[in-house]
């Protein structure tokens, strides 16, 4: 009888080292289950910030070729205005002339002619010299602003990512110490357990 009571105390407590072996692989399961959810979570939220980051480029050249658009169509509407400007006083010019010619003579008239072209030439080489010159200052500055603003996102998108990447690993480092701690309590357990059930077996067979 002691030694089917011994036999069945072995086998109990085998049975019992056998459960909790199975509940640790278990907790072990369940916590690389945890990780890989963690770690695809990652992945979506950088994948999310990605296409915002598309969406914003996206928009802001959209919006600066509108601008652009819009200040080429200002422009072309003051050269008419200029042009426009620039033939009625060639008009009234040539109506002036035309007096002279009838007063002066015609050296005095060629001369003023030539001199009238002249001016004319230079004003219109002066205007089209500063529409070129607007338009590559406006067209620079846009640029220069969509890059600042392009490096900002980036530049704050690597910080939130690696805050992010730097949160998970802290996460994932408590939880193997956690999980260790855990794993050390419990051997401790069982080899108290075992020893004394040991111990009170050894008992049991020396009474006997």
């Amino acid at each position: 009888m002691m030694i089917i009571v011994i036999i069945g105390i072995v086998i109990v407590v085998l049975l019992f080292i056998i459960i909790i072996l199975l509940l640790l692989l278990l907790l072990l399961l369940l916590i690389i289950i945890f990780i890989i959810i963690i770690i695809i979570i990652i992945i979506i939220i950088i994948i999310i910030i990605i296409i915002i980051i598309i969406i914003i480029i996206i928009i802001i050249i959209i919006i600066t070729i509108i601008i652009i658009i819009i200040i080429i169509i200002i422009i072309i509407i003051i050269i008419i205005i200029i042009i426009i400007i620039i033939v009625n006083v060639i008009v009234i010019v040539i109506i002036i002339i035309i007096i002279i010619i009838i007063i002066m003579i015609i050296i005095i008239i060629i001369i003023i002619i030539i001199i009238i072209i002249i001016i004319i030439i230079i004003i219109i080489i002066i205007i089209i010299i500063i529409i070129i010159v607007i338009i590559i200052i406006v067209i620079v500055i846009v640029i220069v602003i969509i890059i600042i603003i392009i490096i900002i996102i980036i530049i704050m998108i690597i910080i939130i990512i690696i805050i992010i990447i730097i949160i998970i690993i802290i996460i994932i480092i408590i939880i193997i110490i956690i999980i260790i701690i855990i794993m050390i309590i419990i051997i401790i357990i069982i080899i108290f357990i075992f020893i004394i059930i040991i111990t009170t077996t050894s008992i049991i067979i020396s009474s006997s």
